[in-house]
């Protein structure tokens, strides 16, 4: 069986990202879901990189 890259894009959020983490995709696309008014949040994206990093590392 030939595997295909899963990319998961659109409303990704600290909220729902663990759930997302569980499909093991290869990339995730951050856009909307970390903004606050016209620009990225720095605190949504490290919350995001905090739950990335400790599913990976229960992945492995």
């Amino acid at each position: 069986m030939t595997r295909v890259a899963c990319l998961i894009a659109g409303g990704i959020k600290p909220e729902n990202v663990t759930d997302l983490l569980h499909y093991r995709p290869d990339g995730i696309d951050l856009s909307s879901g970390i903004e606050i008014g016209d620009g990225k949040d720095i605190g949504k994206i490290q919350a995001i990189m905090k739950e990335v990093e400790q599913n990976v590392a229960s992945i492995s």
